[in-house]
């Protein structure tokens, strides 16, 4: 019984894989993060555009004298969200940067790009699910980074001409 159970999480994995080496040929990568976890692995994060909204999640290591990467799954994101960057933190969460609606379109973009209106936002990941950082609206959210050691998040508002910290 164990070793059927054995093959079928083998498989599994084998398909998780598979699923991922198709979706990258459809790969769409923004901003990306990485940060030496708390169990002293390498995690790298990634914002993908395409085919869907993904956070990628990705470990880092060093074999035989080089450096190796595997993939190790995603996050979906909510339709609300459209993700410009990651900053990862040690625990396995993350902050993201939250550009304006998924459906903007140029004229939009265009008049808010003029009058600096608050398109976008910091967002939380925990285990939780994704949670907006209130009073962290601006216009054009864009880079983001953490200050792991003072826990500051720095987030740069590209339409709105200003770095925040919270």
């Amino acid at each position: 019984m164990l070793r059927i159970i054995l093959d079928i999480l083998y498989l599994m994995q084998i398909t998780k894989y598979q699923n991922f080496i198709n979706k990258i040929k459809k790969y769409g990568p923004h901003g990306i993060d990485l940060v030496k976890r708390e169990d002293g692995a390498y995690q790298l994060g990634v914002v993908n555009h395409f085919p869907d909204e993904t956070i990628e999640m990705f470990e880092i290591f060093k074999e035989s004298g080089s450096w190796n990467m595997v993939w190790r799954g995603c996050i979906e994101v909510p339709n609300e969200f459209y993700f410009n960057d990651i900053s990862l933190k040690t625990n396995g969460g993350f902050y993201a940067s939250h550009m304006y609606k998924r459906d903007i379109t140029l004229n939009e973009w265009l008049f808010i790009s003029l009058i600096k209106k608050n398109t976008g936002y910091l967002v939380e990941w925990s285990e939780d699910g994704f949670n907006k950082i209130n009073g962290s609206e601006g216009s054009g959210s864009n880079g983001i980074a953490l200050d792991r050691e003072k826990n500051i998040i720095y987030i740069n508002f590209n339409q709105g001409d200003s770095i925040t910290k919270f």
